[in-house]
Parts: C-alpha cells; sequence; structure tokens
C-alpha cells in the first residue's frame, strides 16, 4: 500500500516521494520562529510630566520626571531639549539644557533637572518646555513636558496722597519745560 501511494505521489508532483524529508534545526535559540499563537508584548512608551515652580525663591531645580510604561530588558534613551515659551532664556527665565536620559534596564523612571534662577521683578506666571526625540528602546507617548514658573512677588503699589485745592482757586500743574513762544 506505501509503494502505491509513493508511486501516485511521484506521478502527480513529478519526482519521486521517497526523496521528501524533514530538516530540524536543533541547538540554536535563535533559529526558533516566534509562536504566532502567543501573546504579543505591548510596545514600551516613554512620557514626560509637567511641573511648577516658585520663580522668586533663589535658584531652584525644575525636575521633570521620564517614565516608561513597562521596564524593558535594555536601556532607553531619549534625546530632550528646552525650548522658550513666555519665559525665554534670554531672560534668565530659565537656563537651557539639552542632552540625552538613558533609563538602565528594569528601571520605569529618569529625571530630567532645568535650573531656574530666582527673579524678584513682578510679572505674570510663565512657561517654557522640554522636549523629547529620538528615543532608542521605546516610542514617544507624550514628547513634551511644561513648566509654569509661577510668580509670588507682591504686585508693585501705587499711591497718590492727599491733594487739597481751595475753592474758587484754579491750581495749575507745574511746567516741566518754557512755554514756547510763537517766532
Amino acid at each position: 500500500m506505501i509503494d502505491r501511494r509513493r508511486r501516485l505521489l511521484d506521478r502527480l508532483m513529478g519526482y519521486s516521494a521517497s526523496l521528501l524529508f524533514l530538516v530540524s534545526l536543533t541547538g540554536s535559540a535563535r533559529a526558533a520562529a516566534p509562536d504566532p499563537r502567543a501573546p504579543r508584548q505591548a510596545a514600551i512608551t516613554i512620557s514626560i510630566d509637567d511641573v511648577k515652580v516658585a520663580g522668586d525663591e533663589g535658584d531652584v531645580e525644575a525636575f521633570f520626571t521620564v517614565t516608561l510604561s513597562g521596564p524593558s530588558a535594555t536601556p532607553v534613551s531619549v534625546h530632550y531639549e528646552t525650548h522658550d515659551g513666555t519665559a525665554t532664556a534670554a531672560d534668565d527665565d530659565y537656563l537651557p539644557a539639552s542632552g540625552t536620559l538613558t533609563i538602565p534596564s528594569n528601571m520605569l523612571t529618569g529625571t530630567i533637572t532645568v535650573v531656574v534662577p530666582g527673579d524678584p521683578a513682578f510679572e505674570g506666571d510663565e512657561t517654557y518646555t522640554v522636549d523629547l526625540s529620538n528615543p532608542v528602546g521605546a516610542a514617544i507617548a507624550d514628547s513634551q513636558g511644561v513648566s509654569t514658573i509661577s510668580n509670588n512677588d507682591p504686585m508693585p503699589q501705587l499711591s497718590v496722597g492727599n491733594v487739597t485745592v481751595a475753592e474758587g482757586q484754579r491750581q495749575r500743574p507745574p511746567r516741566s519745560s518754557p512755554p514756547c513762544s510763537p517766532g
């Protein structure tokens, strides 16, 4: 019966079925193909938080926490750079910073530090950003951290003293320059 099947296969396939063989790879962990039935591991993402600092209490540091969505078996790195908003590096509202943050394997967070010099001048709250780019080992989920520099300085006060004018008298303001004469 086996010979009969072999001859039938030979005729249908155009070659000898007896030449069919199976290749089995052993001893190499990298030779195995992934099991398509196995659950897929979600891609690791990276994000940065927003921070708020008081800008009038001397030099302070703004700490941005960069977080991974899950642990990675290998280190994850990402480039960061500060960018002006209403706060500007040219006005010394913050000190510019850039570089590469590396989060070691099996860790979930890293920190980016930006120095904010004290500013005693009264002004409204100001912002600048820390932007993430060029990740290695993760995809970016939130690429921008916003820092708000809050102003706690008191608003300048303007006061006018009591002015008294007697009734019926006309009071003229003092002149700062001599009157013009027609010429």
